[in-house]
């Protein structure tokens, strides 16, 4: 059984950056790094960054108050991806608390949407860049603030093997996936319902490893559980099992390109 080690680091915000340029360094690339602002030219908070796999320099941002943004090019300016959408629309103005990208089309997207006064934390999917979205999934949530916990996750992901597995991380509805996202009205099921002990909807990032196949999709998927760990799919998300030992409050995680998997968490001492 190939088993990935765990990595955490404290404290928990961006550490992914930091672990980024240390191992350039000991790596000694001759590139040297440049870093430089990243001009928004907007207020608010913005929570997450997306790249488009198969589309050099196409972004997806995430914000706390005016959805996602989308930038195509280096130096581009960013177009909000909520310009064209129905001005009726419940979640015009909603954050947008995860995104992922399809990864052989960087037109096609999936957001989290969530607006705590209605207690709705609905799945939306894009397939022109982020100009129009459809609801997919509606969810309605227990209560919940939109604001506690907006720089976790993301709660979304998209499956690099079979873009037409999606996984979608509710806050206090458990985890969902569909094996039909490909199509107009795809099904989504509960693979990982709320756990006893759960602490609260904070932690709830997803991550698909897709270097080991299993039944045409990716077999391990890692979503973490506030108050409990980290869980991993050994069967392409049929069923989770609590990882041992892992970090009991993990903020972030991402999949390395050493095919490990780094995670941020808040420890004690």
């Amino acid at each position: 059984m190939k088993t990935f080690p765990l990595r955490y680091l404290k404290p928990f915000l961006f550490p992914a950056v930091a672990w980024l340029s240390t191992s350039a360094a000991n790596a000694q690339i001759s590139e040297a790094y440049q870093w430089r602002p990243v001009a928004i030219g907007g207020g608010g908070y913005f929570t997450g960054v997306e790249f488009a796999p198969s589309q050099k320099d196409r972004v997806y941002l995430r914000s706390d108050v005016a959805g996602p943004w989308r930038r195509d090019a280096v130096g581009a300016p960013w177009n909000s991806c909520n310009a064209e959408r129905d001005q009726t629309d419940p979640f015009i103005s909603a954050p947008a608390a995860g995104l992922a990208v399809h990864p052989g089309n960087p037109d096609v997207a999936y957001a989290n949407f969530t607006m705590d006064y209605s207690k709705a934390d609905d799945l939306y999917k894009t397939t022109d860049g982020g100009r129009h979205w459809k609801r997919v999934k509606e969810v309605q949530a227990a209560a919940f603030s939109k604001n506690a916990g907006r720089q976790f996750g993301p709660n979304v992901a998209v499956d690099a093997l079979n873009p037409g597995v999606v996984y979608f991380r509710t806050k206090t509805d458990g985890l969902y996936r569909s094996l039909n996202g490909e199509d107009g009205a795809p099904d989504f099921v509960t693979v990982l319902p709320q756990q006893p002990g759960e602490v609260n909807f904070y932690s709830r990032s997803v991550v698909v490893d897709p270097t080991e196949n299993h039944e045409g999709r990716s077999k391990h998927v890692y979503v973490t559980v506030a108050g409990l760990g980290v869980f991993r799919s050994e069967n392409g998300g049929d069923t989770f099992r609590l990882m041992a030992g892992s970090p009991t409050n993990v903020r972030w995680m991402r999949l390395g390109g050493n095919g490990k998997l780094y995670i941020a968490a808040r420890v004690s001492g």
